[in-house]
């Protein structure tokens, strides 16, 4: 009896050791940082989500080399030690890369600490003109902040009549806004623009608004363009239009995220939004991505969460590809990707260009505006 019942345990260990040994690994990490709290989240939160619907997508077409894929999220709060410390946790939870970070001022603190890590980030929208041509651990999938900079100036002079122009940036997020503001400026200038001011606020040190409208307005402007967040920006283009209703305004692509527009409210009619996609594309996969995206998470996608899913997907693919944690910036560079908006191209740098967008505000929505070519 007693040799009978050692065969049995004998049998029953060989067989769960023959089952952990044939068992599937687990599944696959792709990391996320970003701002998930905090007055950006509004671009965090919803690069995130788009990063996560591309996950679950592929999850439904079975994954990537028969597992799972899951996405490991950790909130860099636009702070510098919750986002080192992001960042080390995913790195200890061997995800094959990141997708982040959202903000122009943590890119350049992650990239040189993602590279100490081992670890790729891909950025949807750390645009800084700090960050290009640089060989460094970043991949991104958007511009650079100069390239919308110069366009923003070009089209505003040539369709708005500009002259003479005023703005005002947020150096809560300086590594975007002042790539932003000189290539604007400098465009500007060399047209023959006058620059009557160039005014510069932290939006974490509770700033007054009204008396920075005021600011804007004194030098009689025929446009002012901002670069700040969409609540700062919604609240100035209040300020402003309670003081020159017809002033003309424009923003720069940060505060495109649609958070601008809900809390303008009708001050909000007439204002002109540089954009990083184009929201009136009429290709299937943007328009399924755009409606799954917005029962899915109960509000429009936008650019960030067309950008986090762009990026997510950079990483979906190489995954199903095989490529390695050490390998895969070199996988992604000099080559060209399949987004939901059409192919873009990746340079040697992790640089790409994408066409720029403009929008203006009717009827409390983005409208495509009909401007001659």
């Amino acid at each position: 009896m007693q040799r009978r019942s050692i065969l049995r345990l004998g049998g029953a260990m060989a067989s769960a050791s023959l089952g952990l040994g044939c068992a599937p690994r687990g599944p696959l990490r792709i990391g996320f940082i970003g701002g998930l709290s905090g007055k950006f989240a509004d671009l965090g939160i919803a690069e995130r989500n788009g990063a996560l619907w591309a996950v679950e997508e592929a999850n439904r077409q079975g994954g990537a080399r028969g597992r799972s894929i899951e996405l490991v999220e950790r909130d860099d709060a636009q702070d510098k030690e919750q986002l080192l410390k992001g960042l080390r946790e995913l790195a200890a939870l061997d995800v094959l890369a990141v997708v982040g970070t959202a903000t122009s001022s943590m890119g350049v603190i992650a990239a040189p600490a993602a590279a100490e890590l081992g670890l790729t980030l891909v950025s949807p929208t750390a645009t800084t003109a700090a960050l290009t041509a640089k060989d460094d651990a970043m991949v991104r999938v958007c511009n650079d902040a100069a390239a919308y900079g110069a366009a923003s100036a070009q089209t505003y002079t040539r369709h708005l009549g500009m002259r003479r122009v005023a703005t005002l940036a947020d150096l809560a997020n300086a590594d975007y806004v002042q790539s932003w503001t000189g290539a604007f400026c400098g465009t500007a200038s060399q047209a023959g623009v006058q620059i009557v001011a160039k005014l510069e606020f932290n939006s974490t040190k509770s700033p007054d608004h009204g008396a920075l409208a005021v600011r804007l307005l004194e030098g009689e402007p025929d446009v002012i363009a901002l670069a700040c967040s969409g609540v700062d920006t919604a609240v100035l283009i209040q300020k402003l239009r309670q003081l020159r209703p017809e002033q003309a305004i424009a923003s720069s692509g940060w505060a495109s995220t649609g958070r601008a527009l809900e809390l303008a409210g009708r001050a909000g009619e007439g204002v002109y939004f540089e954009q990083y996609i184009d929201f009136f594309d009429q290709r299937p996969a943007f328009v399924e991505f755009n409606r799954q995206y917005q029962e899915r998470f109960r509000q429009p996608a936008g650019y960030p969460g067309l950008l986090g899913a762009d990026a997510a997907g950079l990483l979906i693919a190489a995954a199903r590809a095989d490529v390695s944690r050490a390998s895969i910036k070199t996988a992604l560079i000099n080559r060209k990707h399949q987004g939901l908006q059409g192919e873009f191209a990746i340079d040697g740098f992790g640089d790409t260009q994408r066409p720029v967008h403009f929008t203006v505000v009717r009827n409390g929505q983005f409208a495509p505006v009909d401007w001659p070519r």
